[in-house]
């Protein structure tokens, strides 16, 4: 379309959008935006000012953008995928990436980590098929996402036996299978991270099969992580491992993504 013409398609639709603007200021005032935008775009020409209930109709049916996505990242709300690294982070702690490294207090190596394990190191190779708008928009996102790691996983606690060639076992290891008895992770190091790991793939006490003990048959099994499982199968009761020290996280949370819906 020539400039002169698509000059005076737009001032027609504001002349008749000002008529309306003391009638429905906001809906008039969104309207104004988007005839602005679409002036310039040359790839389109400028709608004219349609009835009010319409445009509410479209506006209510159009897919709407989560608030803890960040701008600079691009989102598609037809097909919704899972946050990023920045993102996950910033909605665990309630605070920018930059605030968070900025602040030698923060443990932002911690946020960083286990948004990593919940992001990637639960799922592997696996197709993520967890609902991250369900997850995100949760009051408690690390619950959310164990829970949801735990339905997909079923997760089930088992020993594994390294046997020599005369076929006698020389070593077991504690570890997480899902539902086709396909290894997940391996249970080692310290007790905090076998519990914390047992938490991220969603297991419950009832991961923890009855006859644990009596599958150990090597002696120099590590009693501190066989003690943790026992524990956990015991004592679980659904709990999500705090994230930060602050007693006000989730406030905190909820106001940087209000800020952030708000820009």
């Amino acid at each position: 379309m020539e400039l002169s013409a698509r000059i005076d398609q737009v001032m027609a639709s504001l002349e008749a959008l000002k008529v309306r603007a003391t009638e429905t200021p906001a809906e008039a005032n969104t309207q104004f935006a988007s005839i602005l935008e679409t002036a310039l775009d040359s790839n389109h020409t400028t709608p004219p000012v349609a009835a009010a209930e319409p445009i509410k109709a479209q506006a209510e049916a159009a897919p709407q953008i989560p608030s803890w996505v960040d701008p600079n990242y691009g989102y598609d709300p037809a097909n919704p995928g899972k946050p990023n690294m920045r993102e996950l982070m910033e909605a665990l702690s309630g605070r920018s990436v930059e605030t968070l490294y900025a602040d030698s207090n923060s443990n932002w190596q911690d946020t960083s980590r286990l948004a990593s394990e919940l992001l990637y190191g639960v799922v592997g190779s696996n197709k993520d098929t967890r609902n991250w708008n369900a997850i995100m928009g949760s009051s408690d996102i690390v619950k959310a996402a164990r829970q949801a790691t735990g339905k997909i996983c079923a997760p089930a606690v088992g020993i594994l036996s390294i046997r020599d060639d005369a076929g006698l076992v020389t070593e077991q290891l504690a570890t997480i299978k899902n539902a086709d008895g396909n290894i997940l992770r391996s249970l080692t190091g310290g007790v905090d991270y076998v519990r914390e790991t047992l938490e991220n793939f969603g297991a419950t006490s009832a991961s923890i099969p009855e006859d644990l003990s009596s599958q150990i048959v090597v002696d120099d099994f590590s009693d501190a992580i066989l003690e943790t499982l026992v524990n956990f199968k015991s004592q679980y009761e659904g709990e999500a491992l705090a994230m930060v020290a602050d007693p006000d996280a989730a406030a905190s949370t909820a106001d940087f993504l209000s800020d952030r819906a708000s820009a």
